[in-house]
């Protein structure tokens, strides 16, 4: 739909072309009241030379009755001049030609490239740019929900945080919400009473609406957001609480049935620690928050439906954690898997536990880069993982492993599946004549 009905820019042509008829009339007119008043003077002066006292044989020439027909004219002139301008004026431009649906859609492209959680507070906010263009431009910004469906909140002293809240919730419509909140308040803290007062009021107005959410608050807020009612159309949960509070309630069947993605992104998150319906998550990820080798598997076991994870991951025993060493793992959907390990640390044990059929990729990245780090590197386990699963492996990345070259030469030739590696230690260490075979893989003709 756009702002201009056709109806409408019709009359306003019609109404400059019927002004600019009467322009063009009038315009002739003036310049034959011009020819006449040229040939008056010259009248005049041809008398003027003929006699010595002209005024005493003819009468005086009259150029009163043209000049005041002249002036008249040139005013209406004006006037048609100015209605002509004021009423081209009102024809929308080439934009505002293009319906509102194309604008609103130009401004969610723009939005493409923010974080997935933006900050209005921020001038540089897409929205904030596209409507200083022109009113209408603001306009749009006002009245597009999916640029205001996703915000950044930082809960600190003072009110703007709620109005801002109100705003997302307001702007927003009835669109599908993003929602991060940071709130880190101090020991005894004044404003915590008055600031969980506000959270209380929170989940009736966003939990059918609430698709993505991240919380760096204290465990009570988290129970209050996640709590009390049933989150039927979230996918996305990043849990930025230490947890010493556990919040049981996103177990219960059906609280949160399209629940896919689970992300931990401080330090000491302890993920194990949270009651969550594990077996339906497709995706995790714990970059800053490490877990034994028997932690992993544990996770693993309860996540049958995964399809790809982040992990940083510490050392592997198999006497901890686990009550049958010798029992496997299956996970039948994974696809992509990123371990981050510190070089000390020897996760490696933990894969002769796993099977995975559908593994397609796999980055292995150390923590910390040390100059004087020795390899920890080995292909075997990544060998029999792939045999006893029966998987394809296409993708391997190495991050921080500083490896010789036959180690690199040696892992490409024991993965024949293979048609995408990359190593690096803070510089590219794999050959040319390497990735020209991997290139050569990739179309087919070595295999």
């Amino acid at each position: 739909m756009t702002l201009y009905s056709e109806l409408a820019i019709s009359a306003l042509k019609e109404v400059i072309e019927a002004k600019g008829s009467s322009l063009k009339t009038v315009k002739g007119k003036i310049s034959d009241i011009c020819q006449e008043i040229s040939l008056l003077t010259r009248e005049d002066q041809d008398v003027a030379e003929l006699t010595i006292n002209p005024h005493a044989l003819l009468p005086q020439i009259d150029f009163q009755r043209p000049m005041t027909a002249l002036n008249s004219h040139l005013k209406q002139a004006l006037n048609l001049e100015d209605c002509i301008a004021m009423h081209k004026a009102m024809l929308p431009s080439s934009i505002q030609l293009l319906p509102v649906e194309i604008l609103s859609y130009i401004l969610v492209l723009c939005m493409e490239s923010t974080l997935l959680f933006p900050d209005w507070r921020d001038s540089s906010f897409p929205p904030f740019i596209f409507g200083r263009v022109c009113s209408l431009f603001r306009s749009v910004m006002l009245s597009t929900p999916p640029v205001w469906s996703a915000v950044s909140i930082h809960i600190v002293p003072g009110r703007k945080w709620e109005t801002r809240l109100t705003l997302f919730l307001t702007l927003s419509r009835s669109h599908p919400l993003s929602l991060e909140l940071i709130w880190h308040p101090s020991h005894n803290d004044p404003h915590t009473k008055s600031v969980n007062a506000v959270l209380d009021q929170l989940p009736p107005l966003i939990s059918t609406r609430l698709q993505k959410i991240q919380l760096f608050v204290p465990d009570q807020a988290s129970a209050i957001i996640l709590g009390s009612h049933p989150l039927p159309i979230l996918e996305y949960l990043s849990l930025g609480s230490q947890n010493d509070d556990p919040v049981p309630f996103l177990t219960r069947p059906g609280f949160a049935p399209k629940l896919q993605m689970i992300s931990f992104p401080i330090r000491h998150s302890k993920p194990l620690l949270w009651q969550l319906p594990w077996s339906q998550l497709t995706e995790i990820e714990s970059k800053k928050s490490r877990l034994t080798g028997s932690q992993v598997l544990c996770l693993f076991a309860q996540c049958p439906s995964l399809e790809r994870c982040c992990l940083q991951v510490g050392r592997y025993n198999p006497n901890a954690l686990d009550q049958d060493p010798d029992h496997l793992v299956v996970l039948p959907h994974l696809k992509s898997l990123v371990f981050i390990i510190d070089i000390d640390y020897d996760c490696f044990g933990l894969f002769p536990r796993l099977v995975l059929p559908s593994l397609s990729r796999v980055e292995f990245r150390n923590a910390p880069i040390h100059n004087n780090a020795t390899s920890v590197w080995s292909t075997d386990f990544l060998v029999d993982l792939i045999e006893r699963s029966g998987c394809t492996l296409t993708s391997l990345v190495l991050v921080g492993f500083l490896l010789h070259e036959r180690e690199l030469r040696d892992t490409v030739k024991s993965i024949p599946s293979l048609v995408e590696f990359e190593a690096s230690y803070g510089w590219d260490i794999v050959p040319p004549d390497l990735r020209e075979l991997l290139l050569a893989r990739r179309w087919g003709d070595l295999r």
